[in-house]
C-alpha cells in the first residue's frame, strides 16, 4: 500500500517550484544588470581617458563602445545625452575643447531589458548610464582634432 504523502509532496513541489524557479531567474538578471552596469561604466571611463589627449568626438565615442561590445552600443556620437550610446560634451558648451584643463565629460547609457519575461513585464526597461569627466591635458596632434 502506498503512503499518502507522497502525493503531498508532489502537490507542495508543483506549489513552490515556480516560485523557486522565478527567484533564480531574478537572480541572473540581477547579475546581467550589474554587468551591464559596471560595462557602462568602463565604456564612460574609457571614453573620458581618451579625450584627455584626443578631443575628436568620433574618436572618443569609438572607444567608448569598443569597451562595450558586449552592450552592442553605437560606435558614433548619440545626438543628446538622452539617447542610447556614447554622449560628449565638454565645459565650454560644446562638443570637444581644445584647451588645456577644459573638462570633457563622457556619458554612456545603455537601455537594460530583463530576460525572465515575469520580471521584465514588472520592472520594465531600466536606462543605466555613467559619466566621467576628465581636464584635457594635451591637445591633439592628429589632424582630425577640432580646431575650436
Amino acid at each position: 500500500m502506498r503512503s499518502p504523502s507522497r502525493g503531498q509532496a508532489m502537490v507542495e513541489f508543483a506549489l513552490v517550484f515556480p516560485v523557486l524557479l522565478l527567484i533564480l531567474m531574478g537572480l541572473f538578471d540581477f547579475g546581467r544588470a550589474i554587468v551591464a552596469y559596471n560595462t557602462v561604466s568602463e565604456a564612460a571611463r574609457n571614453g573620458a581617458r581618451v579625450s584627455i589627449v584626443n578631443q575628436t568626438p568620433a574618436d572618443i565615442c569609438a572607444v567608448a563602445a569598443g569597451r562595450a561590445v558586449g552592450l552592442g552600443l553605437p560606435t558614433i556620437c548619440a545626438a543628446n545625452p538622452a539617447a542610447v550610446g556614447i554622449y560628449v560634451t565638454a565645459s565650454t558648451g560644446g562638443s570637444s575643447c581644445t584647451a588645456i584643463n577644459c573638462v570633457q565629460s563622457v556619458k554612456a547609457t545603455y537601455q537594460f531589458r530583463a530576460i525572465t519575461p515575469i520580471i521584465g513585464a514588472f520592472i520594465g526597461p531600466i536606462t543605466l548610464s555613467a559619466t566621467s569627466s576628465v581636464p584635457v591635458e594635451s591637445t591633439c596632434l592628429n589632424a582630425s582634432c577640432p580646431t575650436t
